[in-house]
């Protein structure tokens, strides 16, 4: 009798570990998301004059804008291609991808991420890199997971020269002090790690069927191991050194964006104040939204102008110029790169 009841308890537990999973990703993908979206709508809504928002909006300088959007489009991703191509280039594959077919892939999903919802755009650059050359799925996965050391580190220290520059109110400084100083303490650690890191063959621990603590436990130890086995394999001083170059450059022309949306509503404020901008809308981007993050990330940028002194509705103005600034052109160059990436390659016998 008990083996029987273990032997149908154990699909029925299977099913609702299953059920418990699908139900965690609809939140995280929808429910929460739109949960979000609707609150930071809501507090924007009592803060911001609806005719004055609309005439910042009127008498914006679209020139600036759309240089804007020419930055965002060239420089900005021509930065993360860049880095993401060096990295890629010092890991194993069967055929080296080259630099205007990266750029073809990453624009591509950058619109997946900007219309999907997450993580379609890390998945459809995954799969296309594995389908096409060759690369591991882990030696991906560990690849990205160093792109975001590499971006932390560059932002790290963009921050901490910025921030040595002054013009902001001293709390702001501190903070961005602060971050430069956990940036660069993380770059250090997963450095660490990567030179220390000893490989192994063993295979990677499996979750499924499993309850779900413990579940929890296997993927920090799988992903711990990936990023400790990417870190190893990229641990070359010289792509460390390209990588954060490309890293910087773009993250230098994306506070540049900022400052021609500033610019452009009639918005003066110190270099400091543009990186300021730049670090909230891209930690705006980490927080679950709705594709395109639309919402979360003006409600950030209203948040951090307001603290430097310009008044909501005109924040309101810059915060969606920019996002635009970059929604925009990359979006519809990524749509035209996807129908081409999901072409079929003819193969000539």
């Amino acid at each position: 009798m008990t083996a029987a009841c273990i032997r149908y308890s154990a699909p029925a537990l299977e099913r609702n570990v299953n059920t418990h999973a699908r139900v965690i990703r609809f939140l995280t993908r929808w429910i929460l998301p739109g949960a979000v979206f609707a609150a930071l709508a809501w507090l924007i809504a009592r803060k911001i004059d609806g005719h004055e928002f609309l005439s910042a909006l009127r008498l914006a300088d679209w020139r600036l804008v759309v240089g804007a959007g020419i930055l965002a489009g060239t420089l900005c991703m021509g930065g993360l291609v860049l880095r993401l191509h060096t990295l890629l280039l010092a890991l194993p594959h069967d055929s080296p991808v080259g630099l205007w077919e990266l750029a073809s892939i990453q624009f591509a999903s950058s619109a997946a991420h900007n219309l999907l919802p997450a993580p379609a755009g890390e998945v459809l650059r995954t799969v296309q890199l594995k389908r096409r050359h060759g690369y591991s799925v882990g030696v991906l996965v560990a690849a990205q997971l160093v792109e975001k050391v590499i971006e932390a580190l560059g932002l790290g220290i963009g921050t901490l020269v910025v921030a040595s520059l002054g013009g902001l109110p001293r709390g702001l400084d501190a903070s961005m002090y602060a971050f430069a100083a956990l940036g660069a303490g993380g770059a250090i650690t997963a450095l660490v790690v990567g030179w220390r890191w000893k490989s192994s063959d063993a295979p990677y621990a499996e979750a499924k069927g499993l309850p779900f603590g413990a579940a929890v436990r296997v993927h920090a130890g799988n992903f711990f191991r990936r990023l400790g086995e990417g870190m190893h394999q990229l641990r070359s001083p010289s792509v460390w050194a390209r990588s954060l170059v490309w890293s910087m450059m773009s993250d230098a022309a994306n506070a540049l964006t900022v400052g021609l949306c500033l610019m452009a509503v009639g918005v003066s404020l110190p270099v400091a104040g543009w990186f300021l901008v730049m670090l909230v809308a891209r930690a705006a981007g980490l927080v679950p939204s709705t594709p395109g993050q639309f919402g979360v990330q003006e409600a950030g940028v209203v948040v951090a102008l307001g603290l430097i002194g310009v008044d909501h509705n005109r924040a309101l103005a810059v915060a969606l110029l920019h996002h635009m600034a970059h929604f925009v052109p990359v979006t519809l160059i990524g749509l035209v790169e996807l129908r081409r990436q999901w072409v079929p390659r003819t193969v000539t016998p």
